[in-house]
């Protein structure tokens, strides 16, 4: 299934035009959160929230955002199993996926 049918499967909020305060204020805790952090450990949260979530669009988004920043097939491959991976060793890196 390509990333076009999954929109087209899916009802999606438009959380822009929805709720445009909330949108607004989530998009700036975001920018907030990111501040100071490696761009690959924020994409590997958010892939872990992605699938928490069941968010096949979220996954499929946050996952090219983390080849983008460096990270490797490997790792990518594991962040479901993020806990007996052995490519998630450094403190930030066990923190980050248990915290989301």
């Amino acid at each position: 299934m390509t990333i076009a049918q999954l929109e087209r499967t899916a009802d999606r909020v438009d959380f822009a035009e929805a709720a445009p305060r909330a949108f607004k204020a989530l998009i700036g805790f975001d920018a907030a959160a990111r501040e100071g952090l490696d761009p690959a450990l924020v994409e590997l949260v958010q892939i872990r929230a992605s699938l928490l979530n069941g968010c096949a669009y979220c996954l499929h988004m946050h996952t090219d955002d983390a080849r983008g920043a460096g990270e490797s097939e490997d790792r990518l491959h594991l962040v479901a199993v993020w806990r007996e991976a052995r490519h998630f060793s450094s403190p930030a890196e066990q923190a980050a996926p248990a915290l989301t």
